[in-house]
């Protein structure tokens, strides 16, 4: 007797097919953090709300930038270049100035009352005041020279007006600082300051200067590792060079190089 095949049950489920366990769910990135308005497209104006933006003052190639400055009101920023002296706009960044120059620019600096700026040449001994007193507003007059005051010495390595802008320090490659009387240095004088003393004592190149809040006060520091600490009040402004002018007070060692 011939066995006849089962049909399969129609209702029969049918074996199910293996399938690949899902990955585990991913977590949401974090959400953005909390902008302020101001700061979600770029500034007017440079501040300290803001500072954390970035902003690109300069598109020339230079090589090194070396020294900054900012006027005492804060509406001038200087920047010393290798090519030059860049003055830009301070609360916006805008470009207000360039002054070229021969050789890098090591350092420069401002007046206490901002209409006068000091630069110094890394090579040559020679420090350029210029009349920066309408800079601010863009003026044709801007960045004027008013005097160039050379030493005797190969390059120049840092400047610093006193707290009252009567006198200017300059740090030299030879190990002195060179004290300058420029009290009659105004935004319309030409011709104007002269040496008023030299500061003997350190062995390497002094590479910074800076003057107490009375004037009477200046530190110097130097690649020998040392900073010492100088006595002005017998610095009088307005006299012809004074012989012995300034005296040490104290040198502070231990200091690695300057």
């Amino acid at each position: 007797k011939a066995t006849v095949p089962h049909a399969p049950d129609a209702t029969a489920t049918p074996s199910a097919t293996p399938t690949a366990t899902p990955p585990p769910p991913t977590q949401p990135p974090p959400p953005p953090p909390d902008v302020p308005p101001a700061l979600r497209s770029p500034p007017a104006d440079n501040s300290a709300q803001n500072a954390g933006q970035l902003t690109q003052l300069d598109e020339r190639a230079v090589k090194f930038i070396w020294r900054l400055a900012y006027s005492p009101d804060g509406e001038l920023l200087a920047v010393a270049t290798t090519d030059g002296i860049c003055l830009h706009d301070a609360q916006t960044g805008a470009d207000i100035q360039f002054i070229t120059m021969m050789d890098p620019v090591a350092a420069v600096a401002f007046g206490s009352d901002g209409k006068l700026s000091a630069s110094m040449n890394y090579k040559l001994d020679i420090i350029d005041l210029w009349n920066v007193s309408n800079c601010a507003t863009r003026a044709e007059s801007c960045a004027r020279r008013l005097t160039s005051l050379a030493g005797d010495t190969t390059g120049q390595r840092d400047v610093a007006f006193s707290p009252d802008g009567t006198l200017l320090a300059s740090a030299t490659h030879d190990g002195t600082v060179r004290l300058w009387d420029v009290s009659d240095c105004a935004p319309g004088a030409r011709g104007c300051g002269h040496l008023l003393g030299t500061l003997e004592g350190q062995i390497g190149s002094v590479t910074s200067v800076a003057f107490g809040r009375d004037g009477a006060l200046l530190a110097s520091g130097s690649r020998d590792s040392t900073v010492q600490l100088w006595d002005l009040s017998d610095c009088a402004p307005g006299a012809d060079t004074v012989e012995g002018c300034g005296h040490l007070l104290k040198t502070l060692e231990g200091h690695a190089e300057i």
